[in-house]
């Protein structure tokens, strides 16, 4: 049972882990076609404008509502509807989550260095440098999946020449727009949908080397606060995994101080060790054989 319940954390740590990391005029895995745009279309400079401007203006967020994890390794989606999120750029993340008012777990992630709690079975998952994920170069963390669900692009700093438009629908203000990789091979590693104006992101698909989608996010029910929107509803979809990761913000609050203490990664490793937490990565103690 043990060895069941490590495979079913260290895939939901995957899940938690990939480089991420949604309806529309865009299906999932179409392909963009370029066409000839209609009047009125925004430029790629109009719309990162908008996009880094927005993300400038978000440092902290709070919130309470439903964390839901699905995983093939899962006994059962998990569905925490009393959970809180504690998020602070550029990917610091801290998710409780309750079941009738008990914790039953709890993530902190800061970079690359994560770490998953269970507290009613006493044990914890513990990376310091991200999980190997398949089809991903480099170790990912939570951290990851954190920056791909809320600040995907640091959208300042992309040439708008490495930004494609799509398509565009004026009656609906939708936009849909591929960002392209440097290099004189330029290829799409990201295909979003947006919606304006000013414009926000609806729906991303992240890509691979060779085009396969890594992860999908949607971003619903914008919340607007002093000017800055952010989405309330957000979900990351990982096909090949047949796996997502999903918040419904039920209060949100936008730019408040978050206690420090809420990411000590090394505050709370010491708490599990003194209270005898089992790793979940630990090798099971090889069974004495009987003496006949």
């Amino acid at each position: 049972m043990d060895g069941i319940r490590f495979v079913m954390i260290k895939k939901a740590a995957t899940v938690l882990a990939v480089c991420m990391v949604l309806g529309g005029c865009v299906r999932l895995g179409e392909e963009f076609q370029p066409r000839g745009l209609p009047p009125g279309a925004p430029t790629p400079e109009i719309i990162l404008q908008d996009l880094a401007a927005n993300d400038a203006a978000i440092h902290t967020f709070r919130a309470t509502g439903t964390f839901t994890l699905k995983s093939p390794e899962l006994t059962a989606t998990q569905l925490l509807r009393e959970s809180a999120i504690h998020f602070r750029t550029p990917t610091d993340l801290m998710v409780i989550g309750r079941k009738y008012g008990k914790q039953v777990f709890r993530l902190t992630c800061v970079g690359p260095e994560f770490i998953i709690e269970f507290p009613t079975e006493r044990q914890y998952y513990y990376r310091s440098e991200g999980e190997r994920v398949e089809g991903v170069d480099d170790a990912v963390s939570p951290a990851d999946i954190a920056r791909e669900m809320f600040l995907p692009e640091v959208w300042s700093e992309l040439d708008p020449r490495q930004v494609r438009i799509a398509a565009f629908d004026p009656e609906r203000g939708v936009v849909a727009i591929e960002v392209l990789t440097g290099g004189l091979r330029k290829r799409p590693r990201r295909r979003l949908q947006l919606e304006g104006v000013p414009w926000v992101v609806r729906r991303s698909e992240l890509l691979d080397r060779e085009g396969r989608i890594v992860a999908i996010t949607s971003k619903d029910a914008y919340h607007e606060q002093g000017g800055v929107r952010f989405p309330t509803q957000v979900e990351s979809v990982f096909p090949a995994q047949d796996a997502l990761m999903r918040f419904d913000m039920r209060e949100l609050f936008l730019n408040t101080p978050i206690d420090d203490a809420q990411f000590d990664i090394a505050a709370r490793t010491r708490f599990v060790t003194e209270r005898r937490y089992q790793p979940m990565d630990a090798p099971e103690p090889e069974k004495k054989k009987r003496r006949r």
